[in-house]
């Protein structure tokens, strides 16, 4: 959910809702910044008045040098800037004509979390510090695993930091015994995995949740599992699509659309798994391929039996 590219307008740069002010008039806002994204750390005069003949500072005081961003007599004073802030930082436009320092940063990575101050040198300096936590987030993805006589299902997150937690609910918010595994650590980033056991014919609505409440940042995904009745009429559909498929009526399937009879064979089997393939190669909405593997796969179990 990364705005790319090597330049940027004002239109593109997401600016935070967290503010505060000092006494000298100064203010800004920050939030989590999620990584890669083009992102503000906005600080600007108030009442606005041009602050294009003064120098502004950005430091961070756990860097050595402290210079994230220095602006002096109308341009950027880029020598004196850490190295891991070079060619990352900027000022807006004509933000300075305006009061406004807030600081352009390019492409956050996770070791940008800190504290930032912007620094208003006049005859009487003035200042503003803002805590900027870093995080990664990714969505959830559910897949389906068969066993013989349940459904169990797995939720799987990749490269969040800091480390998140995870949850599975049902359709009352009630929430659903899982099977964790533990976080797995790659370099900085954490990945988890968790499974939920349904059975066979239950008809509910499932969601796993992952949370990191430090970034306050949240990702669902949600599907459901068909009742009986669903399984029923869908697996008519699958007895015609075999039928169809084999260029005849298939043995015990009535004019009133009674249950049908599938005899298993390697060929049928072989159409079915096709047909699975099928489905979830045509399948655009998120949470389709994963409805129509369970559908299929719960039909077919009950027309072989």
């Amino acid at each position: 959910f990364c705005v790319t590219g090597s330049s940027f307008s004002d239109s593109e740069i997401q600016r935070f809702p967290v503010s505060g002010e000092n006494e000298g008039g100064m203010h800004g806002h920050s939030k989590i910044l999620p990584v890669g994204q083009q992102c503000v750390l906005s600080c600007r005069l108030q009442p606005a008045e041009s602050v294009a003949d003064k120098s502004v500072e950005w430091t961070r005081a756990d860097l050595d040098p402290t210079y994230v961003l220095i602006y002096r007599q109308r341009r950027l004073e880029p020598k004196e800037v850490n190295p891991s802030f070079k060619e990352r930082t900027e000022l807006f436009e004509q933000g300075p004509e305006k009061g406004d320092m807030s600081l352009k940063l390019n492409y956050p990575k996770l070791s940008d979390t800190g504290t930032y101050t912007c620094k208003l040198v006049m005859d009487v300096s003035s200042q503003f510090s803002l805590e900027v936590p870093v995080g990664a987030v990714s969505e959830p993805q559910i897949t389906l695993e068969r066993s013989l006589d349940k459904l169990v299902f797995k939720c799987e997150v990749r490269n969040w930091y800091p480390k998140p937690e995870m949850e599975w609910r049902d359709s009352k918010e009630q929430i659903v015994p899982h099977e964790d595994i533990s976080p797995v650590q790659d370099d900085e980033y954490f990945s988890i995995v968790s499974r939920i056991t349904v059975e066979m014919w239950a008809s509910d609505n499932y969601t796993c949740t992952v949370r990191q409440l430090g970034i306050r940042e949240t990702r669902k995904t949600n599907f459901t599992v068909p009742g009986k009745s669903a399984l029923v009429k869908f697996t008519m559909i699958i007895a015609e699509s075999l039928s169809i498929a084999l260029k005849g009526p298939i043995a015990g399937f009535s004019d009133t659309m009674q249950q049908p009879v599938c005899p298993p064979s390697n060929f049928r089997i072989w159409i079915c798994l096709n047909l699975i393939v099928f489905l979830n190669g045509c399948a655009s909405r998120p949470h389709f391929p994963l409805r129509w593997e369970i559908f299929v796969f719960l039909s077919l179990k009950r027309s072989f039996q």
